[in-house]
């Protein structure tokens, strides 16, 4: 395998990637969500996370390749543990990492919270961005097209991102 500068992993086999409900909301709102299945990950979600997705979406998703996990019983015990020590993940969100870290696998998200709780357990963080570069990488979405995903992902942030402005502002050019 050889690691890549963006984080991710790249070679034949399929390598697992968890994403959170932010994810797949993000993804939805900037009608790009499908374009990751072109990429060659196993992309995960717990079945936590597919009970907290309110989307009509869910069956093409899992006809697309997205995969639904069960946690064991000792995973929610540890998720309960958990959410008593980090107040800003949800319970759905902490699903995430514990299966990610469990599994030595990234789990993607732009949760502020999950992201900070995410590190202090040791499990490799990849942001939104992260999977859009990949994608622009892998010549699945030209430039403009994901700058304007961006900038409709950024939209619903309170605050704007100064690291996503220069992406952006790269991919204009």
């Amino acid at each position: 395998m050889v690691e890549r500068k963006d984080g991710l992993i790249g070679n034949d086999a399929l390598n697992e990637i968890v994403l959170d409900s932010v994810f797949i909301f993000d993804f939805e709102a900037a009608q790009i969500l499908g374009l990751i299945f072109r990429l060659k990950y196993r992309w995960v979600v717990t079945d936590f996370i597919e009970r907290e997705l309110k989307t009509s979406n869910l069956p093409l998703l899992k006809q697309m390749g997205l995969e639904v996990v069960a946690l064991t019983p000792a995973q929610v015990e540890d998720i309960a543990g958990l959410a008593q020590c980090y107040i800003g993940p949800s319970v759905p969100d902490l699903s995430c990492l514990v299966y990610a870290r469990d599994n030595k696998i990234p789990l993607v998200t732009r949760d502020a919270a999950l992201r900070r709780t995410a590190c202090e357990q040791g499990v490799e963080v990849l942001d939104t961005h992260h999977i859009l570069i990949e994608l622009v990488d892998q010549e699945i979405i030209n430039r403009q097209d994901a700058a304007s995903a961006l900038e409709e992902i950024q939209k619903k942030l309170r605050t704007r991102r100064s690291d996503w402005a220069r992406l952006i502002q790269d991919w204009r050019q």
